[in-house]
């Protein structure tokens, strides 16, 4: 199993090592703002309404959110890398028998070995749900964590 906190090392590893990434931690750290992280770690919908009032309120606001990552991926290689990864864990999200590793969302080797070096899907992917939402909750939890790495190899350069 590879946890989410490892693909996100992994991308801030990769980014120090190109001269030509790009990394706009400014914006990064804007985007990650207090209101986010409680969006996408908000599970229940009572707690979802009293952070953002109405369910249209919530909507509007996952959606503003939506925007911005979806804008910064093309100027942001980090944000950019962040998303990718994040359709993965998306796409693995719901998968029967999905594992943690901790606290966190894991993808398992096998999987990843069954997609990108076997070109094929795990078997019965078209039954499970995959969901935007999902994709915002890992993209931000990769973002976090990567940019938490990113700045800890820039910083020890």
């Amino acid at each position: 199993m590879i946890a989410r906190s490892d693909v996100g090392r992994f991308i801030a590893e990769n980014l120090v090592k190109d001269p030509n990434s790009k990394v706009a931690e400014a914006k990064t750290a804007a985007l990650l703002t207090k209101d986010l992280v409680d969006l996408v770690e908000t599970t229940g919908s009572a707690l979802k309404d009293k952070l953002f009032g109405s369910d249209d309120d919530a909507k509007t606001t996952h959606r503003d959110i939506e925007i911005k990552l979806t804008k910064l991926m093309g100027e942001d290689n980090l944000v950019g890398s962040a998303g990718e990864f994040g359709l993965l864990f998306a796409f693995l999200a719901n998968r029967p028998g999905a594992r943690s590793v901790g606290n966190e969302p894991a993808v398992s080797v096998q999987d990843l070995t069954a997609m990108f070096v076997d070109k094929r899907l795990p078997d019965g992917w078209e039954t499970w749900r995959k969901s935007k939402t999902d994709w915002v909750r890992n993209t931000v939890g990769l973002l976090i964590s990567a940019s938490r790495e990113y700045r800890t190899l820039k910083h020890a350069h």
